[in-house]
């Protein structure tokens, strides 16, 4: 593991792809992970293991279309298991490798750049990659997102982009947008040169835990901010925050969020990066409801029952 692989982060041992609903709300939908991660597998013979999927409980529960997924290839990754199957592939699925950035592409290295990440990390932890971009394209509803694991003192310590949207009202060019997004994230910019925190503040009318500096311990300051934040927590962590955050535990589980990096020359989604720390409870796990459940026997108590 190189040092930029620790770097904030625990590498995940597999990657989520989440559905998006009209509400903006999100469901974990498939599982990607790899053998070298199931029951401790090592792959024998110097091969280099498969890649495996299956899909979840909430899946099955919205009835997610299979058909996005039939794009999968090779013989065993054919959808005849239905609900309940494992599908195996030697690289990494087309659902999810097209969320991943060509090596032959010349701004690749930028790329990773705004990842805070180098090219042998993202060769070799390609979950690592789309859990920091989460996986967002204009073309479709997905998004990729993994399960935070806590480091070895038993701490979260993550990375997550902005992927944020500003309401605009009418007369607003796209250029008069990004100018908008740019000129926050400069501000951005400022609280993380100046240490300021970001403050997680549930908003009942939208359903979204956004964030606001917080100036506790600071000299005043005048409080300006966008109507819905300076940015917000990626919607399928939103529940598991909450609960860290509930009946005073955000204090005692020191839970906090700062601005890791800012690219302004990024897209919208990857122009800023936050870092969230806190404890780890010992009666917390993230991504651990109903909903993140596996379906395929083979894969469900691995997963179901990993710490």
């Amino acid at each position: 593991m190189t040092a930029a692989a620790a770097h904030y982060q625990t590498p995940p041992t597999g990657i989520f792809a989440g559905r998006r609903l009209a509400d903006g709300s999100v469901y974990p939908a498939a599982y990607l992970t790899h053998t070298r991660y199931v029951n401790g597998g090592v792959p024998a013979n110097g091969e280099t293991g498969d890649y495996l999927l299956c899909f979840t409980q909430a899946a099955k529960k919205h009835n997610f279309p299979l058909v996005p997924m039939r794009t999968l290839e090779g013989a065993n990754m054919r959808l005849r298991d239905g609900w309940n199957g494992v599908y195996r592939d030697e690289t990494v699925p087309p659902p999810f490798s097209r969320r991943l950035m060509s090596k032959s592409r010349p701004d690749r290295g930028r790329f990773l750049e705004w990842l805070d990440l180098d090219e042998q990390t993202a060769d070799e932890y390609p979950f690592t990659v789309l859990a920091r971009t989460m996986g967002r394209k204009a073309t479709d509803e997905f998004e990729t997102f993994a399960k935070p694991l806590p480091d070895g003192k038993g701490r979260y310590d993550f990375l997550f982009p902005w992927g944020y949207r500003m309401r605009f009202g009418n007369g607003y060019d796209d250029q008069m947008k990004r100018d908008t997004y740019i000129g926050v994230a400069h501000k951005l910019q400022e609280y993380k040169n100046s240490g300021i925190a970001l403050r997680p503040e549930w908003d009942d009318g939208g359903g979204r835990i956004f964030l606001y500096p917080d100036y506790t311990g600071l000299k005043a300051r005048v409080r300006v901010a966008p109507v819905r934040g300076f940015g917000q927590i990626p919607p399928i962590y939103t529940d598991d925050v909450l609960r860290l955050l509930g009946a005073d535990r955000g204090a005692a589980n020191n839970v906090r969020i700062t601005v890791h990096q800012v690219n302004l020359d990024a897209s919208l989604d990857l122009m800023v990066i936050f870092r969230f720390q806190c404890n780890r409870p010992d009666d917390f796990e993230f991504c651990s409801g109903e909903s993140f459940r596996l379906l395929a026997p083979a894969l469900a108590q691995s997963w179901n029952n990993r710490a």
